[in-house]
């Protein structure tokens, strides 16, 4: 078997496995954008009830304060009853009136309560607790997104221009163009995929379109298809005029060293008199 036939036999097997780990990555990014979209969603519900409960907590409050008013505001152990399950407020002195500050067991929020001579005299509201400090990615999570970013980001991702440089080879490259077109083909998959599992889109039509990244991908993986096509063309070229060494299948045109000048094996004797009678060098 020769160099090349191993070569192309070995080319399936490679796609498959390179398919195969790229299936894996994408659908472990889904997932993780998944969780990560779950975990924001449960997140703004969270931070939504806190606000219903603190408007409750302020409705509740202010209902209790003008249900009797100074001069025959509600006593203070009465307050404690009403709003701290019967327990003493803890009282702070500000010149001539007694503050103390209760907070709302379910939102968090704090109410400035003053009273005078043991009644209740005052209201206020001060900050509270807030909303719980939003959900964090996974060190996992991090770790899988820092090598997306490396790998699609324009600015410091090195796929875009590793297929930049490989788009070059390919055009400048005759012998090598089917390996270099690959290699594009692979490297755009790959900077597809990354841009398709971006965190902030969804797998949803509207996800995708208006994903931008996703132009430049389709752009990237049509140029490659392409130059793939161009060197199976060219390589049918070569091969329909016969003239090609039988281990690499490197042209033999005008070929009079007897040897394969791309892996130095010898040609055989049938071959060589077909390369001096249909490829030899042209004559004046």
């Amino acid at each position: 078997m020769s160099r090349q036939s191993s070569n192309r036999g070995s080319a399936p097997l490679l796609w498959c496995l390179f398919a195969v780990l790229l299936f894996s990555a994408a659908s472990l990014r889904v997932w993780q954008n998944h969780q990560r979209r779950v975990d924001h969603q449960l997140w703004q519900g969270r931070c939504q009830q806190i606000d219903v409960w603190g408007k409750e907590a302020k409705d509740r409050v202010w209902a209790l304060y003008r249900a009797a008013e100074w001069p025959n505001a509600m006593p203070r152990s009465e307050v404690e009853r009403e709003l701290n399950d019967g327990k003493p407020l803890s009282l702070m002195r500000n010149g001539d009136r007694d503050i103390a500050i209760w907070t709302d067991a379910r939102s968090g929020r704090r109410f400035e309560l003053k009273f005078r001579n043991d009644r209740w005299s005052g209201v206020g509201t001060r900050s509270g607790a807030g909303h719980p400090p939003a959900p964090t990615p996974s060190t996992f999570d991090a770790v899988t997104e820092g090598i997306r970013a490396r790998i699609a980001g324009w600015n410091r991702g090195w796929g875009p221009l590793l297929w930049l440089v490989l788009l070059v080879l390919c055009l400048s490259s005759g012998r090598h163009r089917r390996l270099l077109g690959q290699l594009l083909l692979g490297t755009a998959l790959v900077c597809f995929t990354a841009w398709l599992v971006a965190p902030k889109y969804s797998l949803t039509p509207s996800g995708i379109f208006s994903n931008d990244m996703l132009f430049w991908g389709t752009l990237m993986l049509a140029s490659s298809v392409t130059m793939i096509a161009w060197a199976v063309i060219e390589e049918h070229r070569r091969r329909r005029s016969g003239l090609l060494c039988p281990n690499c299948e490197y042209s033999l045109r005008a070929n009079v060293t007897g040897k394969c000048p791309e892996c130095g094996c010898h040609i055989p004797q049938d071959l060589r008199l077909r390369v001096q009678v249909d490829g030899g060098p042209a004559t004046s």
